[in-house]
């Protein structure tokens, strides 16, 4: 099934494309994930330029610190669970 293309609202702004940076870092991270876990568990932590930029227990507040030193630039953000859980709904 094909989804269908969306077209914005007139007025609307586009939204800026993601940099190459980030897909760099969202791999170096997948790649480094074992040793981010046992550095930082069960913490969110934001990497930029393929290093730990800011980690912690609340979202938000890494994502503001992260967002501080990457100059405003995504910085990829992930939560380093150290066990399986299952979540329900």
């Amino acid at each position: 099934m094909t989804m269908p293309y969306v077209t914005l609202p007139d007025g609307f702004p586009e939204p800026p494309p993601i940099p190459k940076r980030y897909w760099v870092d969202e791999e170096w991270m997948g790649d480094h994930l074992t040793e981010l876990t046992q550095q930082y568990p069960d913490l969110w932590i934001a990497v930029y330029s393929k290093e730990v930029v800011a980690f912690g227990k609340n979202l938000g507040e890494v994502e503001r610190r992260a967002k501080e030193k990457s100059g405003g630039e995504p910085c990829c953000l992930w939560l380093t669970e150290s066990r399986p859980r299952w979540y329900s709904h």
